[in-house]
């Protein structure tokens, strides 16, 4: 399930956008661990995959259109009896830069309904922004 931390509620760098799910104002979720180890959250496993069955295999990082997608492709987040928390970080293709910026190969699986054509975002001809996503399990 997802679970808010209340922990979190007083800091300025986060932006809770539903239950358990934090959107970055700047680089969050690349560095989202860190602000739970100094919150005192404790955090499970940081990199254990959210489901591992012969059937089905889905990894605690990766990139979406939309938060929504996540809950869509991950139901187990809100069936499951173990707590969880994710973090998002929105890149945009115009903050990118023409000489390198962000690439599809380096942040997990892509879970999104476009299709991407290029290894930069920028280089992309019709995706303006996608969200990269890190789930954490807490206790």
């Amino acid at each position: 399930m997802l679970v808010d931390l209340k922990v979190l509620k007083k800091r300025r760098n986060k932006m809770r956008i539903g239950k358990g799910m934090y959107l970055a104002k700047s680089g969050f979720e690349f560095n989202f661990h860190f602000l739970l180890e100094i919150c005192g959250v404790q955090v499970i496993d940081k990199y254990e995959p959210i489901v591992d069955t012969e059937e089905r295999y889905v990894s605690c990082n990766g990139v979406c259109d939309n938060p929504q997608q996540i809950l869509e492709y991950i139901p187990e987040l809100e069936t499951s009896k173990e707590k969880y928390v994710v973090a998002l970080t929105r890149v945009r293709k115009a903050d990118q830069s023409l000489w390198g910026g962000w690439r599809w190969s380096k942040w997990g699986k892509y879970i999104g309904t476009q299709t991407p054509t290029a290894e930069y975002l920028y280089d992309e001809d019709y995706i303006d922004e996608i969200y990269c996503y890190r789930i954490f399990k807490v206790k």
